[in-house]
Order: C-alpha cells, then sequence, then structure tokens
C-alpha cells in the first residue's frame, strides 16, 4: 500500500507541475485537486457504499480530523509552491527528511518502539536520499524552504493519520481528507481565481481521481502496520518522482542520483526482510507449549 502510495503521488505531483507551467496559479491548482477528489469520493461511496458514508459523517475524532485535513492541505500547497521552482525529483528529494521524522516522532507520540536495526534501515535510506542531495545549484532557491516545511508538516500528517486509524474507519478518514482539503483551499483560489480551461477541468479529474488512489493506499498502509515500519517504503517514491521527472520534462538522473536510488531500495527491502523475521519469530514464541508438545509427539 505504502508503495502504491508513493506511485501515485507522484504522479500526482509531476501533473500537478506541468499544470502549473501552462500557467495556472498554486492556488487553484490546490483547489482543483481537492475539489476534484471530495467530489468522486462523496459519489463513490454514495453509489456503492452508502453505509459507509452515513458512518464517514460522524467521526469519532472530528477535531483531529479537520486537523488532519487541513495540516494536509497547507503540506501540499508547500510542494506544489516548490514545485513551481523546482525539478520534481529535487523537489520531493529535499522533502525526504521526513520519513526519519515519523520514526522518532512516533516513539513518544504513539508509543512505538525503535530497535537498532530499523532505526539503521532508515538511516541507510536517509543516507541514499543525502546522495541525490548533493550540493548543487537548485538547493540555493528559496523554494527549498517551501520544501522543507512540507516535510515537517506531511511527518506530523502521517502521525495523525496513524493516530486516527485507531478511531476511525479508512472511508471516515479519506471523507474528510478530501472534505477539509476542499473546503480550506477554497479561500486562497477565490482570492487568485483564473478562469479553468476545459483542459484544466480534465487534469483536476485526473487529479483528484489519483488523489483518492493516494490517500486510499495509505491509510491502509498505516492501519494495517506500525508507522515505523511504514515510512521505510516511502523512499520509493523518489524513484517514481525520477521517473516521471524524465517522462514530462525529460530530467533524467546522473550516476550519482541513480546510486542513492539503489541504496534507498535496498534500505526498505532490508527493513521489510527483517521485519518478516521478527513476525515469524514472535508467532513461533506464541504457540502454546501444549500444541507443541503435540505436535512433537
Amino acid at each position: 500500500m505504502m508503495l502504491g502510495f508513493c506511485f501515485f503521488v507522484a504522479l500526482l505531483d509531476g501533473m500537478a507541475k506541468q499544470l502549473m507551467h501552462s500557467g495556472l496559479p498554486v492556488s487553484m491548482t490546490l483547489w482543483g485537486r481537492y475539489t476534484a477528489q471530495f467530489i468522486f469520493y462523496t459519489i463513490l461511496l454514495a453509489v456503492f457504499f452508502r453505509p459507509r458514508l452515513k458512518a464517514a459523517l460522524r467521526p469519532n475524532k472530528p477535531r483531529l480530523q479537520i486537523l488532519r485535513s487541513l495540516v494536509l492541505v497547507v503540506e501540499t500547497g508547500c510542494v506544489f509552491l516548490a514545485l513551481s521552482y523546482l525539478p520534481l525529483a529535487e523537489t520531493i528529494a529535499v522533502t525526504f527528511i521526513y520519513p526519519l521524522l515519523v520514526v522518532l516522532l512516533a516513539v513518544p507520540f504513539l508509543g512505538e518502539k525503535l530497535g537498532p536495526l530499523r532505526l539503521g534501515g532508515v538511516l541507510i535510506g536517509f543516507a541514499g536520499a543525502l546522495l541525490m542531495l548533493r550540493p548543487g545549484g537548485v538547493l540555493f532557491h528559496p523554494a527549498v524552504f517551501a520544501a522543507l516545511a512540507s516535510a515537517v508538516l506531511f511527518a506530523t500528517y502521517q502521525l495523525m493519520t496513524r493516530s486516527l486509524s485507531e478511531a476511525d474507519t479508512p472511508w471516515t478518514t479519506l471523507f474528510y481528507t478530501a472534505g477539509g482539503g476542499a473546503f480550506a483551499s477554497l479561500f486562497l483560489a477565490v482570492v487568485y481565481w483564473q478562469t479553468p480551461t476545459a483542459a484544466d477541468l480534465i487534469t483536476f479529474a485526473i487529479l483528484g481521481t489519483l488523489g483518492i488512489l493516494a490517500h486510499t493506499c495509505l491509510v491502509l498502509a498505516f492501519t494495517w502496520a506500525p508507522a515505523g515500519l511504514v515510512v521505510n517504503f516511502a523512499y520509493s517514491e523518489l524513484i517514481f518522482a525520477t521517473l516521471f521527472g524524465w517522462l514530462f520534462f525529460s530530467h533524467l538522473p546522473d550516476s550519482i542520483s541513480i546510486a542513492g536510488m539503489a541504496i534507498i531500495v535496498f534500505s526498505g527491502g532490508f527493513i521489510l526482510w527483517r521485519e518478516r523475521l521478527h513476525q515469524a519469530a514472535t508467532t513461533a514464541s506464541n504457540t502454546p507449549a501444549s500444541n507443541n508438545t503435540a505436535s512433537n509427539n
């Protein structure tokens, strides 16, 4: 699910960057993306999952749901602002201090344990991201600070997602993600209003669909696994961002960037391997002694 989120959100960012390059303001792109997502998701629930739509309107933690959606809107706005000035892959790479923040903050806020191997895997992946971020002219642009702000906000957003996974259903969380985003971004869109063209509306529809797919994957990932494990696979977004940067903007990675991506892939694979070993050991240790005796006999 986390790999699916990374694929869809990288594609979404690439299309949003292309839309802003055509002259549409950041605020309009942000509003179009969340409004389309909210409309499509509401229709989906109303037509196919009506009982879940009714449940989505009654969250157990409404304040946290609203706060989470506002955090995501501001975070997306920061990413879109950075994308309007920086290349796609470099923008995503700058934001990749957030997995380390998630793992560290999950200890005091979610009570998760941070073992040395898991921390080591995150640090190895982070080192791969830093390798891609080697000193260069692109990092001296002021838009980098918007990308850094998005990293802090996205770490906060993911921890909120993990916390809500135990209080509300994924359907409720996704409903507030889209609805809160559409409502909050409307104010900026009105201030910088520019009537969208037919092509813009089609792109809005695609962005909304990608948003639904991406955040469905994200919510399910944090529902099914601890934040410290899930976040390790977030580094794959760098790979997808580089791919779409090449397809959309002819921005090819060099040998050092490829080396950084290889380190990131190794990090995610290592963490997955260690987690499976840990789960197997836990399952074996929880097997009743009587069952072991019976099997031995």
